[in-house]
């Protein structure tokens, strides 16, 4: 009687490791699955573009480069450093998060695109195995790149910045002369204007605190005295959407007092902190699947 019992035990047993396997294989992805990036940043050499993408947990394939519009855009030092499997930013029950960094320097935009605008929203991934993937990845724009000769010499001196992982952010600005602010704007603000809050307030010293005031309750044109400070202010709410790679230029610009033009930029990013929820929407939104 007692080896029978062992021999039901071990077929229950062997029953419920095949139905978890089929379980599990059934969560498998066929391939990775980008996230959703909105972005926007300038062909400058020192810049940097990374991608987030979402793969199986056994897939040990290193993503090593992309075709963006036709040109290729390879990460620094893939081809040194190459390790057993690539490193995961996160791990979930069936999946894992990685990401991919490519150096803008890698594409020829002096050539390309010298005076105007790459927009893309989709990309070739191609892996260490040679497989490929045609990937919709957001938006992302890419400027060319940036006269900072403009921005040294900008009537809004730039005077310190800082920021923590959890996407709040402030730069502080000073008038070198009296100048006047007419219009401060940043990209994708439609998809974004529930889920950070951008703020502005001034003061006459670095001391002194004055009401911060909402970037679309901001009256304009604004006054700045020489000296003057100018604070910006970017804040998540509590509905901070964290699936989305988010990185943008907020543009302040005016004239001073003698007519003269100018614009100066303050930087936001944004890097996604999964959770399992997170992982699932994704995953039912670009496989129509759930993913747990």
């Amino acid at each position: 009687m007692k080896e029978r019992y062992f021999w039901v035990a071990i077929a229950l047993i062997g029953i419920s490791w095949i139905a978890n396997s089929i379980y599990a294989q059934s969560k498998q992805l066929k391939e990775p699955i980008f996230l959703d990036h909105y972005i926007e940043t300038t062909a400058d050499d020192y810049n940097q573009l990374t991608f987030y993408y979402l793969a199986n947990k056994n897939d040990r394939r290193h993503l090593n480069y992309f075709t963006i519009n036709g040109l290729s855009a390879y990460a620094e030092n893939e081809f040194i450093y190459l390790p057993d499997a690539p490193y995961n930013d996160q791990t979930f029950t069936h999946h894992v998060l990685r990401s991919k960094t490519i150096n803008l320097r890698s594409i020829d935009f002096d050539y390309h695109y010298p005076d105007k605008d790459m927009t893309f929203s989709d990309v070739f991934a191609v892996f260490s195995d040679g497989s490929g993937t045609d990937a919709s990845i957001g938006e992302v724009v890419i400027h060319p790149k940036e006269d900072t000769t403009a921005s040294r010499n900008s009537a809004l001196h730039h005077k310190s910045s800082g920021g923590d992982t959890n996407g709040i952010s402030f730069y502080l600005y000073e008038a070198t002369e009296p100048l006047t602010i007419e219009s401060m704007s940043y990209p994708f603000y439609e998809q974004f204007k529930d889920h950070i809050s951008i703020s502005s307030n001034r003061s006459g010293d670095s001391n002194s605190t004055s009401l911060a005031v909402a970037l679309e309750d901001i009256v304009y044109p604004v006054h700045l005295e020489k000296g003057q400070l100018l604070r910006i202010n970017f804040m998540p709410t509590d509905e901070m959407n964290s699936k989305n790679p988010l990185a943008f230029i907020l543009k302040i610009s005016g004239t001073t007092q003698q007519e003269k033009a100018f614009t100066t930029s303050a930087w936001y990013n944004y890097q996604p902190y999964l959770t399992q929820s997170d992982v699932n929407s994704i995953i039912q939104a670009k496989t129509r699947r759930d993913a747990d």
